[in-house]
């Protein structure tokens, strides 16, 4: 009889804690397209409609309690740009870090970004940043969770564009215009949709910033389009994957911006006589 209270008694602890515990796994899809059109002589007829069409990309939040890990899923978009003049895009990107895989920690506040830079994976560790935000009661359902909005102004620094194949009198306007100094904003408004049915505060950025989970982020400007949006959510994440990441060489964010700067350079450089064309499309 005791043998049998303490299996009961087991069973039910055990119930308790898969009750307590909140874990999750959204997929998000990113789509992107640049008001910019740069098509090249060189560029075959298929080329230039990739060009023209909006880019996707899926990623994969996995949540367990106070933690998460943030990544591009191994899915890809018939509409992505592959191949010809796709490949050469998406390698450059990768080189200059663009593939970033996020760990976040609620309990210590903190936030670990996996990035990979010219082959190297580095490990860069930062608190949790807390933005100012205005808070509105504008609702919409997203994949049938009802959502809040909220914006905030982000700083962006005005980058390098990479172009290859454009120089002096034979660049095009549109082209001259993106170069000109302060050619994008120093601030940018973002919105973010929230749901507190779901009451984390983790999503693709703004770890720690909101009380519930984000499901959209809206980083378009004028008619440059960033918007990314939760896809589908399950109580499935991969539990393998929460866990602070170890393997990279650790760095400061200033160093690491220094690096990835220099390579910038050299691939920009490297390419004034090239006659294809890198541009970075991130926010």
């Amino acid at each position: 009889m005791k043998k049998l209270f303490v299996i009961l008694i087991g069973l039910i602890s055990a119930n308790v804690v898969i009750k307590a515990q909140q874990s999750y796994n959204v997929v998000y899809v990113q789509s992107r397209q640049s008001s910019v059109r740069i098509i090249s002589d060189q560029m075959t007829d298929e080329q230039k409609e990739r060009a023209n069409r909006v880019r996707k990309t899926y990623f994969e939040l996995h949540v367990i309690n106070n933690e998460s890990y943030y990544k591009e899923s191994d899915r890809a978009d018939a509409g992505e740009m592959a191949g010809g003049g796709g490949g050469g895009f998406g390698m450059a990107i990768n080189n200059l870090g663009g593939n970033t895989e996020t760990y976040t920690n609620l309990s210590k506040k903190s936030k670990t970004d996996k990035i990979e830079l010219d082959d190297v994976n580095y490990l860069i560790d930062d608190s949790l940043a807390k933005l100012n935000w205005t808070f509105t009661n504008e609702t919409k359902k997203i994949i049938g969770y009802d959502c809040l909005k909220a914006t905030t102004k982000i700083f962006q620094p005005q980058r390098r564009m990479m172009m290859g194949g454009f120089g002096g009198r034979n660049r095009p306007p549109e082209v001259d215009s993106l170069l000109k100094p302060n050619a994008r904003p120093d601030s940018l408004t973002v919105t973010v949709w929230y749901t507190k049915a779901i009451p984390l505060a983790f999503g693709p950025s703004y770890q720690g910033n909101l009380p519930g989970l984000i499901l959209e982020i809206d980083n378009t400007f004028k008619n440059n389009v960033s918007v990314i949006t939760a896809e589908s959510i399950t109580n499935k994440p991969n539990a393998k994957l929460v866990k602070l990441p170890t393997k990279g060489k650790k760095i400061a964010r200033a160093d690491f911006n220094a690096k990835r700067e220099g390579l910038l350079k050299k691939m920009s450089d490297n390419m004034q006589n090239g006659g294809t064309i890198r541009m970075g499309a991130g926010n």
